[in-house]
């Protein structure tokens, strides 16, 4: 649950709060980062896999944990997006963190976030229509159906060796 908050939230945090040319490069490098983590605590775990006490499960646990406390204390201190901002109505705050991430004039950036934001709200579906029929169900049954197939191929079991040999390559 914890790695699905993170992959589903932290990508859109940094193409909201990147530059404009250095949106792509943030997301590539954070999605590395979590799969490299996913790796590492892969890796951890069968370090511990022959210990027969309870520091079997306790010390990778642990780990863990240094790095959920460092993402906990980031979250107080990192801004909200300016997207964020504006959606929930804190206009004054959106303009501070837009000044913050640019060192150009923010007025047309500001005004193309408020554009987006008043279209996808004026477009907003509810949970219950995405489920009564047409191509918006078939859409969230695919999605749904891919990720179960994909859980059930076994694929995390090969996510260690290829990203292992893929990192090894690249340095």
């Amino acid at each position: 649950m914890g790695n699905g908050g993170n992959t589903a939230a932290a990508p859109v945090w940094h193409v909201e709060t990147s530059h404009q040319s250095q949106k792509g490069k943030a997301v590539v490098k954070e999605m590395s980062v979590n799969v490299l983590g996913f790796c590492l605590s892969n890796f951890i775990t069968l370090g511990f896999s022959s210990i027969t006490t309870e520091a079997q499960w306790r010390a990778p646990l642990g780990v863990q944990m240094i790095f959920v406390a460092i993402i906990l204390v980031m979250v107080y201190i990192l801004p909200e997006s300016p997207r964020w901002l504006l959606a929930h109505r804190r206009e004054d705050e959106a303009k501070h963190v837009l000044s913050m991430l640019n060192d150009h004039d923010i007025n047309e950036e500001f005004e193309e976030i408020r554009t987006s934001i008043k279209a996808e709200q004026a477009a907003q579906a509810s949970w219950s229509q995405m489920f009564e029929g047409g191509l918006g169900t078939r859409r969230v049954l695919l999605g749904m159906v891919l990720q179960l197939a994909q859980q059930l191929s076994g694929v995390n079991a090969l996510g260690i060796p290829t990203w292992t040999i893929l990192l090894i390559t690249i340095y």
